[in-house]
């Protein structure tokens, strides 16, 4: 097993899974790739003429959101 696709979302069993996952890449030497999924509407507002526009706050949010959960947990130590 080379490559391994991991789903990461915030919901209470994301740790268990990426630890879980991080242990099988890290036995069979494999490369972990990460989805989050988001669907686009949380990034689109509609006016009432049927126009689309991006939400600038929701991508810089979703942005800094990323960054905080590819942090390593605290009290953890990092892999060698």
């Amino acid at each position: 097993m080379r490559n391994i696709l991991v789903h990461a979302d915030e919901d209470p069993g994301l740790v268990a899974r990426i630890e879980s996952v991080l242990e099988i890449g890290r036995r069979n030497r494999s490369h972990l790739s990460v989805l989050v999924a988001t669907p686009y509407r949380h990034f689109v507002a509609m006016d009432p003429f049927g126009g689309a526009y991006l939400l600038r706050d929701r991508i810089e949010e979703a942005l800094r959101s990323a960054a905080v959960a590819a942090s390593p947990p605290r009290g953890r130590a990092k892999a060698k």
